[in-house]
């Protein structure tokens, strides 16, 4: 595997750039970045191979042993969470988790880097993942905000000047949910109902929607003192091209509502996204007629 210690120059860039946070790599190897980074910052980094990890501690690093899909950090304990072209190691659904993972352990406003290769000794090659699938699969887990998405970067080097690196690089801010209580469900709640009337009932009222179903703990009324907000939005739709209609309209609210974030979860037949853009796979089981899209709002 191509690893992130062949592009010293990023690696120096990158650890000139940062100073004074807490910092966790995710899947750090050897601790070539890492190594750099731990000059001005206090980094712990995290690797499932013990070898490596013993690697690492040998350069000085503050090593630990541990599996990215389950963190063995608090809430909120860093101010960057650094994948250096670890998430190439995983499968996609294992990505969405290790992501989510990196939320939790993230301050809010904290950094997320997402780093990944493009080439290979050389060679031109399709990556495991492209940009497309890691903007999607960090749309996915919500709380992230796209600061920077490119897939090749420009340093400057002494002896050549500029020079172009084709790497996948997506720096993304932390935005943790809204929690809601009884001082604030009112203000949630109508917020919610504004949403619901200017985006979601005038599918029914165009008959792009054949039913909707709707729950959730704020339906229900089940508050503690800290819950999340959201609410679930079941859609009986009549196919993929009703479907796709659905998902363009919702989409075109993101500028009036940035606060409400809209998860996309397709079942009855078979579907993925490629971004926002569902496409059929098959029929699945008991579904013969009717199709659904389960929209979870969340803040």
């Amino acid at each position: 595997l191509l690893s992130i210690s062949a592009y010293p120059e990023f690696c120096y860039l990158l650890a000139q750039s940062i100073s004074g946070k807490r910092i966790l790599s995710l899947g750090s190897g050897e601790g070539v970045l890492e190594s750099l980074l731990a000059r001005k910052n206090e980094l712990i980094a995290l690797d499932i191979d013990p070898k490596m990890c013993l690697t690492c501690r040998k350069k000085g690093i503050r090593s630990v042993w541990g599996d990215m899909l389950d963190l063995p950090f608090s809430h909120s304990s860093f101010d960057l969470v650094l994948y250096p072209f670890s998430l190439s190691c995983l499968n996609r659904r294992d990505v969405v988790r290790t992501l989510r993972e990196a939320s939790r352990v993230l301050m809010d406003g904290g950094e997320l880097l997402v780093v990944l290769p493009w080439v290979k000794r050389g060679t031109p090659v399709r990556p495991r993942y492209s940009l497309q699938d890691v903007l999607s699969q960090l749309e996915e887990v919500h709380p992230f905000e796209i600061l920077v998405a490119d897939e090749e970067i420009s340093i400057e080097v002494p002896s050549q000047g500029t020079v172009t690196r084709p790497l996948i690089v997506v720096r993304a801010k932390n935005r943790l949910p809204r929690i809601v209580n009884p001082s604030n469900f009112r203000e949630v709640w109508e917020e919610l109902q504004r949403y619901y009337f200017r985006v979601i009932e005038p599918l029914v009222w165009e008959r792009l929607v054949k039913g909707v179903y709707l729950t959730g703990g704020l339906l229900k009324g089940r508050l503690s003192e800290s819950s999340d907000v959201d609410i679930a939005i079941d859609l009986t739709v009549s196919g993929l091209r009703q479907m796709s209609s659905i998902v363009n309209r919702i989409n075109a609210f993101r500028g009036e509502y940035p606060e409400i974030h809209v998860n996309y979860h397709p079942y009855g037949y078979v579907y993925r996204f490629e971004g926002d853009r569902p496409v059929f796979e098959g029929k699945k089981g008991q579904f013969k007629k009717r199709d659904h899209l389960l929209l979870r709002l969340e803040f």
